[in-house]
């Protein structure tokens, strides 16, 4: 519906090619981008964008930490046989 729209705007009529694909990806760019635009507006999925992010740099966190800690575990085994315990 918001390409019928979109291509309403910019003269093209149903069935019309778009003989440059140029001219068309830009199109669907801004297509998509018109979407997105129109989905954050939504509370209810700008929402859903807030908790994914969120989670998604929760699991980095966790991930990260994970690492330093068997980082550690390997530098505290190479201190103990570095002096011979």
């Amino acid at each position: 519906m918001i390409f019928h729209v979109f291509a309403k705007e910019r003269g093209i009529r149903k069935g019309e090619f778009v003989a440059d694909l140029f001219d068309a990806e830009i199109c669907l760019t801004q297509v998509v981008a018109d979407i997105l635009q129109h989905l954050l507006r939504d509370p209810l999925v700008g929402g859903l964008a807030r908790v994914l992010l969120a989670d998604s740099s929760h699991q980095q966190s966790c991930d990260k930490r994970t690492d330093a800690f068997a980082d550690y575990q390997n530098k505290l085994l190479e201190y103990r046989q570095s002096i011979g315990q």
